[in-house]
């Protein structure tokens, strides 16, 4: 039994000698070099949309377009008129096309050459003729590349042209296609019928 003990407390002296000689640490070593990345997380779910906004009001229809509308000024002298009971005469206008004759529109506006004012055809006035008053009427028809000029009067008189009837006249031969025409438009009214389809 004492050898034993004695045994025992030698072993726990030893211990306590090689834990009290134990060396001082080292130096702290390098860092080590970083590790892979992680692997990437799972998305969130996607949130709910927003609400749709209400729609904006439409804006205003634009102005039919006046492309294409041409118009053409001729002079017909009291010499270029075929005398009888109706004065006629004839107008060359290539821009009158089969399309616009089935389907356009053609306006012919008349003035004295001596008046800055012009009328849409027909178109009559009251003179004197043969020294008697008289209803005097200019009209037109057309065609294919061509206008027809008629002037008539109510006395149904034979005349010969004069500076009075038919006088010189200047002819506005306004050709606008089907694509350009406009609903509701004062066609009487020059000056608001050359500010909408743009000619001179």
């Amino acid at each position: 039994m004492f050898t034993l003990k004695k045994t025992f407390s030698i072993l726990s002296m030893a211990a306590l000698l090689f834990v009290g000689c134990t060396p001082e640490d080292g130096d702290i070593g390098p860092v080590g070099p970083i590790g892979p990345a992680g692997q990437n997380g799972i998305n969130g779910q996607n949130g709910i949309d927003g609400q749709d906004g209400n729609d904006g009001q439409d804006g205003s229809d634009g102005q039919n377009g006046s492309a294409n509308v041409q118009s053409n000024n001729q002079t017909v002298l009291i010499t270029d008129w075929t005398p009888g009971l109706v004065l006629r005469d004839t107008l060359a206008v290539p821009a009158l096309s089969q399309a616009v004759v089935d389907s356009g529109m053609v306006l012919i506006y008349l003035r004295s050459t001596t008046n800055a004012t012009w009328d849409l055809m027909p178109f009559s006035f009251v003179a004197f003729l043969a020294g008697q008053p008289a209803t005097l009427t200019f009209q037109a028809g057309y065609n294919v590349g061509e206008v027809y000029l008629s002037a008539s009067n109510s006395l149904n008189a034979n005349i010969t042209p004069n500076a009075v009837f038919p006088g010189d006249r200047d002819f506005k031969i306004v050709v606008v296609p089907a694509a350009s025409k406009i609903d509701g438009l004062n066609l009487n009214n020059f000056e608001v019928v050359k500010a909408v389809y743009g000619f001179e």
